[in-house]
């Protein structure tokens, strides 16, 4: 990706963000996906939309695989943009800012670009596959301690995610305890 490439998608993750917040709240949950914690929005739909289409105003030969859009979700080796427009959505819905425009570049199924918005706190992480510097706002984010060498030093935060069942909720808290006792 060119300089100018990179300026455009964080201009229409930007446009995207700004237009997730001119969003009435009122416009909140349109229906649910898997269960009733799933949520997706009118928001969620016209967030897409945006970013779709300014995405394919620029790069009209890559392939956009978004959220909401209809299954099969299928990544192919064309350069794909992988889009989630309102990842937090259950923040989003209860008023919690913390939730973020998500947006990747793929090629050959590898990640080779990434940026996420979170437009309430306008923070803005992006990296490019290879460069080794990420940024956020597009200022190189230093390295403030040496990082850590196992996972005990690490500081780690999960999330349930949206099946709450007790069997999901089960699974998440096996698959947690596997990863803090590895």
């Amino acid at each position: 990706l060119s300089d100018d490439d990179v300026a455009y998608i964080l201009s229409a993750v930007h446009q995207t963000g700004s237009l997730i917040l001119s969003s009435p709240l009122s416009l909140a949950p349109a229906s649910t996906k898997s269960n009733p914690t799933d949520l997706v929005t009118a928001t969620d739909r016209s967030a897409q939309a945006l970013i779709q289409t300014l995405l394919a105003a620029r790069f009209p030969a890559h392939l956009f695989l978004g959220e909401e859009s209809p299954p099969p979700h299928t990544l192919s080796p064309a350069p794909t943009f992988v889009v989630d427009p309102i990842d937090g959505t259950t923040n989003f819905v209860a008023g919690i800012p913390e939730f973020a425009v998500a947006v990747a570049l793929c090629e050959n199924r590898i990640p080779v670009f990434g940026v996420v918005h979170n437009p309430a706190s306008n923070q803005t992480f992006h990296a490019t596959r290879g460069s080794g510097t990420a940024f956020l706002n597009n200022a190189p984010i230093s390295k403030r301690a040496p990082p850590p060498t196992s996972l005990p030093e690490c500081c780690v935060g999960y999330e349930y995610g949206y099946d709450r069942s007790a069997a999901g909720v089960a699974a998440m808290t096996t698959a947690v305890a596997r990863v803090l006792s590895a």
